[in-house]
């Protein structure tokens, strides 16, 4: 009767954790060194995606309605930019970018 002996690998779980691991300590890297700093910039940036700031009164209109009446039709929304309006409180900015 022969014995088979199974191969000392490294094990599937083990592979993943380690990618996961590799994963966050690029991130907290990239966190502590100031670079995420630079690509957050980058994200909120309205005119770098060939957008348009407008402004619009929140109580008369939505942010989508006020880029299809300032802009183009085939505009859209989109939250969390650099866009700012000074104004009233109901006053608000959107970035209109091309569909």
């Amino acid at each position: 009767m022969k014995l088979r002996t199974k191969g000392q690998g490294i094990s599937l779980n083990v592979i993943i954790i380690a990618a996961i691991g590799l994963v966050v300590m690029v991130v907290l890297i990239a966190i502590f060194s100031g670079r995420m700093g630079s690509w957050i910039k980058g994200v909120e940036d309205c005119s770098g995606k060939d957008g348009i700031c407008v402004s619009y009164n929140s109580e008369e209109t939505t942010s989508g309605a006020a880029c299809k009446e300032r802009t183009d039709e085939r505009t859209v929304p989109l939250s969390s930019t650099d866009c700012r309006v000074s104004g009233s409180a109901n006053d608000k900015a959107t970035c209109c970018i091309p569909q």
